[in-house]
């Protein structure tokens, strides 16, 4: 009896019992979303957080354990340069975009219903787009013109992908409209774990894609 309750014991604290390997799993993404969440809080540090996001989620897709922290950091220093440019271009974008629509809201004329129309679509295409981007523009070294036409390729192409991505961002957009509580709950939930886990989940279907494109062309050019 002894003997099997020391097995047991061993069994459930054994580093390669699944459990525990999901749990040192949830931690590492955990600790990753507060990195990215404090690395964001500048705003133009937007762009070398995702990308230091991404490169870390990549490599913890790879490795069974790595050292979060420091492999963090290492990637914002290495980063910094090209993700500054595309922070800045993604927060030039939206900011353009949401200005507009807070100028005309109230507005019932033709033409600001236009403008309305036109400022959402190039919103929620930037967003698409940008999710793409990002995972090309860490895996790849291509000037922004390629990465934008890449992206948007790989967006139309994969329709049911990016489908699926535009329901996940409208779902978060209705828990954080429908009330107080549904408010508080999700943006604690994306604090925590949300945005690193969704971007993880993200990644290991992208980059199976990425992969098969790979093997087919024996290039870097994808579509």
């Amino acid at each position: 009896m002894q003997k099997k309750t020391s097995q047991l014991i061993q069994s459930i604290f054994d580093v390669n019992n699944p459990m525990l390997r999901l749990a040192e799993r949830g931690f590492d993404l955990c600790l990753l979303n507060l990195l990215f969440i404090v690395t964001s809080i500048p705003l133009v540090t937007l762009g070398i957080a995702k990308l230091s996001l991404i490169a870390c989620l990549r490599e913890l897709n790879q490795s069974q354990k790595i050292k979060v922290v420091s492999l963090y950091f290492r990637e914002f220093r290495k980063n910094w340069r090209e993700g500054l440019g595309l922070g800045l271009l993604e927060l030039g974008i939206t900011g353009f975009c949401l200005f507009d629509l807070y100028l005309i809201q109230g507005q019932t004329d033709p033409i600001f219903q236009l403008l309305r129309v036109v400022c959402y679509g190039i919103l929620i295409l930037s967003q698409l787009i940008w999710v793409y981007l990002y995972p090309l523009a860490a895996r790849y070294a291509m000037p922004l013109g390629q990465l934008l036409k890449q992206s948007l390729l790989l967006a139309g192409v994969h329709l049911p992908v990016t489908l699926l991505v535009l329901l996940a961002m409208g779902g978060l957009v209705v828990l954080l409209s429908l009330s107080g509580l549904s408010l508080l709950l999700t943006l604690s939930a994306f604090i925590l774990f949300g945005y690193a886990s969704l971007t993880y989940l993200f990644l290991r279907v992208l980059d199976k894609i990425l992969i098969r494109y790979e093997k087919q062309n024996d290039t870097k050019e994808l579509l």
